[in-house]
């Protein structure tokens, strides 16, 4: 069963953060996520902060495909995949509407529908955000969002705590479109959730 928006408000505290590209720590249905608006400014913050490189492009978690309408070449077909599976267990590496910041893959940008009713809730306030691991890079991420944030030294108001269950990470694949929106098999880059089996049996299954 598909979990639902939470009726809980963001904290306004949160949201000022966001607001101004500074990083948030929020709960999805795997593991904390590091949060910031997909901005030159918000990314420049994140690499900093987990100490990331330039040729390592994070993805977003969005609330809907209707919110990265600007940022990535979706169609019907796309979402028919993303709905195959359960919501959340992929990222699916769409071609960039234009070319965007490297940080987000220039070309191809990673896109993930939020499971977490948290994070749908933050979502639907302030758009998409990055859904990298809430740690610094080369180090174990944690699954508390609260013990996250403070490994990050961020203020204790700049995390909104929510259970976090853990396990595999979604899977991600990237897909091609064509004019007419079809899409191309999707080819798997990190193995997760969703496994190469159940993709090509859902992708023999529509041809």
């Amino acid at each position: 069963m598909e979990k639902m928006i939470s009726s809980e408000r963001p904290p306004e505290a949160l949201l000022r953060y966001i607001e101004r590209g500074e990083p948030v720590v929020y709960p999805t249905s795997t593991l904390p996520a590091l949060g910031v608006k997909p901005t030159k400014e918000g990314l420049d913050a994140l690499f900093k902060l987990k100490g990331r490189q330039e040729g390592q492009p994070v993805s977003l978690m969005s609330e809907s495909l209707e919110q990265v309408a600007g940022l990535v070449e979706w169609s019907e077909e796309v979402l028919e995949l993303i709905e195959a599976f359960p919501r959340g267990s992929l990222t699916i590496v769409l071609p960039a509407a234009k070319v965007a910041d490297s940080r987000l893959g220039k070309n191809g940008i990673g896109i993930r529908l939020a499971a977490h009713p948290l994070a749908r809730t933050l979502l639907k306030c302030t758009g998409p955000l990055t859904a990298t691991s809430a740690n610094r890079s080369g180090m174990n991420p944690l699954s508390e969002c609260s013990k996250a944030a403070a490994e990050l030294d961020l203020p204790s108001d700049a995390v909104w705590n929510g259970h976090c269950p853990g396990g595999l990470p979604s899977t991600v694949i990237r897909i091609e479109t064509n004019l007419m929106g079809g899409i191309s098999e999707p080819m798997v880059i990190r193995g997760g959730l969703v496994s190469s089996t159940e993709l090509n049996q859902w992708w023999m299954m529509r041809n």
